[in-house]
């Protein structure tokens, strides 16, 4: 019996991916480890984050690095030093951004749910475009001597009405206005992408073996994931239903699972049930895979 079962939490089978609302991800052993020994002793804070930013931008090769919470609050202090600079009273004043530059200008198309995290900063959103276009002309129209930063998601990228981040960036570098780019269902791989992605075609391929065999059943290949589907860089099973043949949709299919015990997190795009193999072991995919046939074979 572990912690969560003690404090009667279901345990869930992540075929979604690494989510806020899902824990994130597992931590391997390396990380348990330091986290264990760094629990060992008192440290000056401020000197840990200095001295570990600079270790980490040592490592990857940029100017600085700060390590936050979260990727939410990233998007708060960065947003916090682009109004307020290095001005203490500023700073001190935050939330409250009156009389600084604080807005933030972003693409309509690249809206998202935390983008509430710059707003707790005490920054205003202001949107360029539409949703399905946007003309360069209207992200100038959208930068006043009130603009603090540029935010770019990088997951919208590809959205319809995106602008390619290096035209955002040349744009802003030449009025000398900052730009955030929230990165953070983006995929950084160690050395052995090649391990990681053999390991990701077999799981699709156990997907589509089960469950191709089932009446009303398609399932495809999908590489690399259209926008809302996070992170791009992943094969995913792409599972359709002909409900005329299997007698429920894909979201009643996906509410099953959720339902189930352990409970099962899928990802919906259209009417597609979509399953990422990025976080499950090879166990853990046939147990979906077999959950799935159960439900739609009854």
């Amino acid at each position: 019996m572990d912690i969560y079962d003690r404090l009667k939490v279901k345990k869930l089978l992540n075929a979604r991916g690494t989510l806020t609302t899902l824990g994130g991800s597992t931590m391997p052993p390396e990380v348990l480890e330091a986290m264990l020994e760094a629990s060992r002793a008192y440290v000056n804070i401020d000197e840990l984050l200095r001295k570990a930013g600079e270790r980490i931008a040592e490592l990857i090769g940029v100017d600085g690095a700060f390590i936050t919470s979260g990727a939410a609050a990233a998007l708060a202090v960065s947003a916090a030093a682009c109004m307020a600079g290095t001005n203490p009273a500023n700073i001190r004043r935050l939330p409250d951004s009156a009389g600084m530059r604080n807005e933030i200008i972003m693409l309509k198309c690249h809206r998202f749910g935390f983008d509430q995290a710059v707003r707790m900063a005490g920054a205003r959103i202001v949107e360029a475009g539409l949703p399905e276009r946007t003309l360069p002309e209207e992200l100038e129209a959208a930068l006043s001597e009130h603009t603090a930063a540029f935010l770019y998601l990088a997951e919208a990228e590809t959205a319809g009405g995106s602008l390619p981040l290096p035209q955002i960036t040349g744009l802003m570098n030449q009025r000398d206005i900052p730009v955030i780019v929230d990165a953070a269902v983006e995929l950084y791989l160690n050395q052995d992408f090649e391990r990681e992605m053999r390991g990701w075609e077999q799981t699709v391929e156990v997907f589509s073996k089960q469950l191709s065999g089932v009446a009303g059943v398609k399932v495809r290949r999908g590489f690399p994931s259209p926008p809302g589907i996070q992170p791009v860089g992943i094969p995913r099973a792409y599972v359709e239903l002909d409900r005329s043949r299997t007698g429920v949709s894909s979201e009643q299919v996906r509410k099953e699972l959720q339902e189930g015990d352990p409970g099962i997190e899928a990802d919906l795009h259209g009417d597609c049930l979509v399953l990422n193999p990025q976080l499950l072991t090879m166990k853990e995919a046939k147990a979906v895979a077999r959950r799935l046939v159960a439900i739609l074979q009854p």
